[in-house]
Parts: C-alpha cells; sequence; structure tokens
C-alpha cells in the first residue's frame, strides 16, 4: 500500500485512468473533454480527502460518481441558453429534446425505421 495519498492518487491515476476516461464517453462526453473530466475527478477526490479514509474500492465507487456527475455538469454548460425558444414548448417532453438538440418525434421515427 503506498505510503501517502499522492502516491495512492498516482497508483490509481494509472490503473483506472482509462476505464474512468471509457465511462465519461459513454456518457455522451465529447472524445476531447474526457481526459480533463477524469482528471479533475481524480483531483476533487484528492482535495475531498478521501483517499486517506477510504479502501481502494471505496474510493473506486467515488471516483465513478465524481466522474458521473461531472460528465452531468459538462451536459448542463453545453446546453443551448435560449431560454425564450425553451419557455415556448409546450410540454416538458419538448423542452428536455429541445436540450438534447433534437425532436422527439424525429428520434421516434429513425428508431422506427431502424426496426
Amino acid at each position: 500500500m503506498p505510503q501517502n495519498s499522492i502516491e495512492l492518487l498516482q497508483k490509481l491515476m494509472e490503473k483506472y485512468s482509462r476505464v474512468f476516461m471509457s465511462f465519461a464517453g459513454k456518457q455522451g462526453v465529447p472524445y476531447d473533454d474526457v481526459e480533463d473530466i477524469v482528471m479533475a475527478s481524480f483531483w476533487s477526490c484528492y482535495k475531498g480527502g478521501y483517499l486517506e479514509k477510504m479502501t481502494e474500492p471505496e474510493i473506486k465507487k467515488v471516483l465513478v460518481r465524481i466522474v458521473y456527475n461531472k460528465c452531468m455538469d459538462y451536459h448542463r454548460k453545453a446546453a443551448p441558453t435560449d431560454i425564450t425558444a425553451i419557455e415556448d414548448c409546450e410540454t416538458e417532453l419538448d423542452k428536455i429534446s429541445y436540450r438534447a438538440g433534437n425532436a422527439v418525434d424525429k428520434t421516434v421515427v429513425s428508431n422506427e425505421n431502424c426496426q
């Protein structure tokens, strides 16, 4: 077991960074931003003091949650900011589809055509 938290952080980064980058990519984060999100997650885990308090399996669980939360933060920041267009939407489903950048009806038709 590493002697201090910096050594443990380095070991965790070497061991799990690719896994967490793949996880972030599956959450819809663009390839160019995946590494930044994962490294920020490791840094948050270090600053939070989790490395001294927990075992490695517990740290992995915390890191997964941090990476997921940072991915969701990324999507919130990347969402369109045209508030008037969102307010013009009739239903909540329309608002969600507008933020996602596609219309729900077009997605449904596309999925039915694929099947």
